[in-house]
């Protein structure tokens, strides 16, 4: 991530705890009504997620706007217009997704308590890859799952999933797994990325590499 802050004068402060993959940010109201700006930039094949702890985006646009990437003319981002996938897990925090690499935050104005906002990098999501597909975010707020219900081969499989700039998947939990399960009320069996073609009873995850 790369944080640009701009301000004329000394309005709010601004503490920030970094991971690899997440900012979270905690604004502190400011004693003027000035406005502060940041641009925010992730990695070039990644979109930004900006999710809110303990509060709701309606109830602080007066407060805080993002933007999606930067401008003065970048238009402002809205919960009600993200995208409503089928599939998607109804207990993930709602979230704001850019549609490229690049945002602004815009606080402006006073306001009695700390406001904590919570930015990560995800991946785009689409709505499905096809007729016989459908897509979601239903692990976190970052990922994307897609399921096919086309009868293929584990190579095209495989395939399938490369041609659309994913990977079949490999599973790092058991909750992962039932989380995808109970979501499209797997009934048949279906394609992961196992498999024991290099060396016959060594089961590895193709796509990450990971032994069984």
């Amino acid at each position: 991530f790369h944080i640009l802050a701009k301000a004329d004068k000394m309005i709010s402060q601004l503490e920030i705890a970094v991971n690899v993959n997440i900012i979270s940010l905690s604004i502190i109201p400011s004693l003027h009504g000035d406005e502060c700006v940041w641009d925010i930039q992730t990695q070039g094949d990644r979109i930004l997620a900006f999710t809110l702890i303990n509060e709701r985006f309606e109830d602080v646009q007066d407060y805080l706007t993002v933007h999606d990437g930067v401008g003065k003319d970048s238009p402002i981002l809205q919960i009600e217009n993200q995208m409503k996938y089928e599939a998607s897990n109804k207990d993930l925090p709602p979230a704001m997704y850019t549609t490229s690499s690049v945002a602004t935050l815009r606080s402006r104005g006073t306001r009695a308590s700390v406001l904590q906002l919570k930015i990560q990098k995800a991946v785009l999501c689409p709505l499905n890859l096809g007729p016989t597909s459908v897509c979601g975010r239903i692990v976190d707020e970052i990922s994307c799952y897609c399921f096919n219900t086309e009868k293929l081969y584990w190579d095209d499989q495989m395939n399938f999933c490369y041609q659309n700039g994913m990977k079949l998947v490999s599973l790092e939990s058991s909750e992962e797994e039932e989380v995808i399960t109970s979501t499209w009320h797997c009934k048949f069996e279906q394609w992961s990325s196992l498999s024991d073609r290099n060396l016959e009873g060594i089961f590895v995850w193709e796509t990450t590499g990971a032994p069984l």
